[in-house]
């Protein structure tokens, strides 16, 4: 059977896993980066903004939950909000929480959402934008860039595993069985290849990435990428693989 190596935490994966199952494929797990909740961030007023921005699930997630459990008789007028989503993903994780979209990018990536904001009107606006420890940076600069404001507010932090990893990466590359690795986030992409000795490389698996944020990454490290799914989704992904190989 061939095997795809998911390099996203576990729990993060199984929507994946299952989908890559339904082509025939099976799933080998090896999370390059961990998603650890942060508890230190204080909620600034929200009365002072147009509305909330969310580029990832994990961001949702890690933002809800605290937000329930401290301030649970402000959640109604938290969720009058207008927010606004990077992602199919993103969006069904604000459902969860009965909250709708404002607007969202079903292309996956920062820059649609911003261009999206842009055509509603950004000038004079102020946004708070949830996010993880690492950002490109791309919300907050078209914000700027366009006459608005953008605060930041770090939920989580996005932490690579230990070096010590590498011997057990060596292993499963080693794996006939093998043939893909797939990616899910630039973070991820960086800790693989931090992971990866030089004599690893070139590698002879093929590459797949759930959306051009990441294959950017991949390039810009030196890997060829094969696969990329018209949507960022985790059904599309295992699409996109099955399309270009038979299992």
């Amino acid at each position: 059977m061939t095997t795809v190596l998911i390099t996203r935490p576990k729990a993060d994966a199984i929507a994946f896993a299952t989908a890559l199952a339904q082509y025939g494929f099976g799933a080998e797990y090896f999370p390059t980066i961990d998603i650890v909740p942060l508890s230190n961030w204080a909620l600034p007023n929200l009365e002072g903004y147009d509305g909330l921005i969310f580029t990832s699930a994990n961001a949702v997630h890690h933002f809800f939950t605290p937000f329930l459990s401290r301030m649970p008789k402000g959640f109604a007028t938290l969720r009058a909000m207008n927010h606004y989503a990077v992602g199919i993903k993103t969006h069904h994780a604000l459902q969860e929480y009965g909250i709708d979209s404002a607007l969202y990018s079903d292309k996956g990536h920062a820059a649609d959402l911003a261009d999206l904001l842009r055509q509603i009107g950004i000038c004079g606006k102020r946004f708070l934008f949830v996010r993880g420890t690492r950002s490109l940076g791309t919300i907050p600069n078209a914000i700027q860039k366009h006459g608005g404001t953008c605060d930041e507010l770090v939920v989580y932090e996005t932490r690579p595993f230990s070096s010590e990893a590498s011997h057990d990466l060596c292993l499963l590359l080693s794996r006939e069985d093998i043939t893909w690795i797939s990616f899910f986030s630039p973070s991820a992409v960086q800790a693989f290849f931090n992971l990866l000795p030089k004599d690893a490389l070139p590698l002879r698996q093929h590459i797949a990435v759930i959306g051009s944020t990441t294959k950017d990454a991949a390039l810009s490290l030196g890997f060829s990428v094969r696969a990329v799914p018209e949507i960022p989704t985790a059904e599309a992904l295992a699409k996109a693989i099955a399309s270009v190989t038979s299992p």
